[in-house]
């Protein structure tokens, strides 16, 4: 925005002032208000192109529509537009949230944060507003994709063009297990691995097709004796990781 402050004029007769701005395009003088009564020497331009020159003239008129001449040009600039971030990166290894971070832009008093589940400029919706150079967008679902533009905002609520998009990734859950069997008249022994090398411990779930048992805790090898004979045994076998993220099932079926 521009604000115009003048004198009133000290002739009684004039009704008020039209203020006129240059167009550039057209290379002709635009009238974008008018000002009533004499004494209102005050206007805001509002809604400019930030960083941008601008040129006004203001043009007293009388209660018989006589016109004075134009006031001497004021030649002016909106303020620029805050530095853009360049170097914002997200994480794509944390649980069920998404850290963003980015280095500080001079002059930013704030920072908008907007995203996205698809990575197209128009798709791109206001997320949250922070004064740190950290945001941790939580998002509690695993494997889960989504894209960041951050701005930067001065003091004047003037805020930056938006950062290139990054993407970031909530941590997936473990692959799930690779699991082998020894079979023995009494027991099984389970033998246990975890492709990802990500599994920290294992939790098995068996039933009899009655009721079902969940074992925690579970390391390899691991033996299970407490069966029936003529009994068949359902085993699901889940990978747990260091955050607790549980993987997808690997089944084994024993018959005793």
């Amino acid at each position: 925005m521009v604000k115009i402050v003048f004198r009133p004029h000290p002739n009684e007769r004039v009704a008020g002032y039209y203020i006129e701005r240059f167009n550039d395009k057209s290379g002709k003088w635009e009238q974008i208000a008018d000002l009533k009564p004499r004494l209102r020497a005050e206007y805001i331009d509002k809604d400019l192109t930030d960083g941008k020159v601008y040129r006004y003239r203001v043009v007293a008129y009388t209660f018989d529509g006589l016109l004075a001449h134009p006031s001497k040009v004021i030649v002016t600039q909106t303020l620029q537009k805050p530095s853009m971030i360049i170097n914002l990166e997200a994480t794509t290894d944390l649980p069920k949230k998404i850290k963003l971070t980015w280095k500080p832009v001079k002059g930013a008093v704030e920072y908008k944060i907007y995203s996205s589940s698809v990575n197209f400029n128009g798709a791109f919706t206001y997320l949250a507003t922070t004064k740190n150079t950290v945001f941790v967008d939580n998002i509690n679902k695993d494997g889960y994709t989504k894209y960041y533009k951050v701005t930067s905002v001065n003091k004047y609520g003037i805020e930056s063009l938006k950062s290139p998009s990054v993407m970031g990734l909530t941590l997936p859950v473990p692959a799930r297990p690779i699991v082998s069997i020894e079979k023995n008249p009494k027991s099984v022994t389970f033998i246990i691995s975890s492709p990802d090398k990500r599994a920290v411990k294992y939790l098995i779930k068996k039933s009899d097709g009655k009721k079902t048992v969940n074992i925690h805790n579970v390391h390899s090898p691991y033996v299970d004796n407490a069966i029936q004979l003529k009994r068949t045994y359902d085993y699901k076998i889940y990978s747990v990781d260091k955050n607790g993220l549980v993987s997808k099932p690997s089944e084994v079926e024993v018959t005793f």
